[in-house]
């Protein structure tokens, strides 16, 4: 996606998920619009996982979250 908004509008429709600071969903996750895959990763760019709910496949999805989290702490 090109921005923030694009990003986030993809995984609110369930067509994505989308890292995000958490200024720009915190209001999603708290009306369950969204739902936290995983803690959040400390960055100095403040990143979230985030993908709708429920998950249209929980699998893959905790495959990237998997993987995502591996390459943070390497």
């Amino acid at each position: 996606m090109d921005t923030r908004a694009q990003a986030l509008n993809a995984a609110l429709s369930g067509a994505g998920v989308a890292m995000m600071e958490l200024a720009y969903i915190e209001d999603h996750l708290a009306a369950c619009r969204l739902h936290s895959l995983a803690d959040p990763i400390q960055l100095s760019e403040g990143y979230y996982f985030v993908h709708c709910t429920p998950p249209r496949n929980e699998r893959l999805i905790s495959a990237l979250r998997d993987w995502l989290i591996e390459q943070v702490n390497r």
